[in-house]
Order: C-alpha cells, then sequence, then structure tokens
C-alpha cells in the first residue's frame, strides 16, 4: 500500500472524476507542485452527477480513510429569453466534379452527392445558470475522526432551446 501524508495545512485541490471507476484528488503544495492521489471508485459504488451522497470505504479505495461526499446542485434562470442564429450541421446534396485519370488520360466526372455540410439556425433559448458543490470528508475508519475536509464546485452554463429552426446549409 503506498502511503503519501500531506502535513496539515489549507491546500488547494482538484478533485476529478476521471471515469467510473477512478477518481484523482490533485493537492498544491505551498511551493506550486501538483500531487496527485488515484482513488479507485468501486463497481457497486456511484458518484451523483446531480444530487446527492456517496461513501466509499477503505477496503475499496486503497486509502487509510473512507470517503464521505456530497453533492449538491442547483440550476436557475433569469428568464430572459434570447434570440440569435448558431452554426450547426445538416446534409446537402452537392454537385461534385472530380478530376478521374486513367490510360487514355484524364477526364471530369460529375455527380450528385450527400455531403454533412455547415450552415446556421435561427434559436430561442433560456439560460440556466447551474452550480455544483462538492464536499469531501476522510474519516478514519476506526476512530470516525474527520482527518480532511475538501469542498469545492464549479459553475456553468446551459441554454434550454425553446425553438431552432431548420439549419439552413451555406451556399458552396
Amino acid at each position: 500500500l503506498y502511503t503519501r501524508v500531506l502535513p496539515p495545512n489549507s491546500y488547494e485541490a482538484d478533485f476529478r472524476v476521471v471515469n467510473r471507476t477512478t477518481t484523482e484528488l490533485f493537492f498544491i503544495a505551498p511551493d506550486g507542485r501538483r500531487i496527485r492521489t488515484v482513488m479507485p471508485v468501486p463497481r457497486n459504488t456511484s458518484i451523483p452527477q446531480e444530487n446527492g451522497r456517496f461513501t466509499i470505504s477503505h477496503q475499496d479505495s486503497t486509502q487509510t480513510f473512507d470517503i464521505v461526499g456530497n453533492i449538491n446542485t442547483t440550476r436557475s434562470s433569469n428568464g430572459e429569453v434570447y434570440r440569435g442564429i448558431e452554426l450547426c450541421q445538416t446534409w446537402d446534396n452537392r454537385y461534385i466534379c472530380r478530376q478521374q485519370c486513367g490510360p487514355r488520360g484524364c477526364q471530369n466526372v460529375c455527380r450528385w452527392e450527400r455531403l454533412r455540410v455547415q450552415g446556421d439556425q435561427r434559436v430561442e433559448f433560456k439560460e440556466i445558470f447551474v452550480t455544483k458543490k462538492m464536499s469531501i470528508h476522510f474519516v478514519s475508519p476506526t476512530t470516525g475522526l474527520d482527518h480532511g475536509h475538501f469542498s469545492g464546485g464549479n459553475n456553468q452554463v446551459e441554454r434550454d432551446y425553446l425553438y431552432r429552426s431548420q439549419c439552413r446549409p451555406f451556399p458552396y
């Protein structure tokens, strides 16, 4: 078992869910070094995407502590409707000519082809402000004492589309 001991301090940290079976916790040391800790997530444990609690025992995480976490997500909107034009992709029939060369020389061969092309579309949407907060406690499995705590979060903006016109392909 590999153990990394950090002296008591307040650290800047970054927690990432890499995939369904792995999480990473990066501590930023006072000298700027990033200290990476990989923690496996057992198959029978799911970390909520939106709201909820989770626990990973020290036996399952290969750490010397239990991990007890909570995720809280809030969504809000200012109610304003935005209108604009966005890029899109669509299928379009295009008359394509290519030069084909053979034993008798080269000639242009043209035909209609269905191609995936860029276009634009009119849209109406509301912005949804998503705030996600996570707290994790590193708890001794024998004493129940809290040996460390991580709290963090992120903010992002999602679009709730109320209307999307058909994608109009750009001209050649």
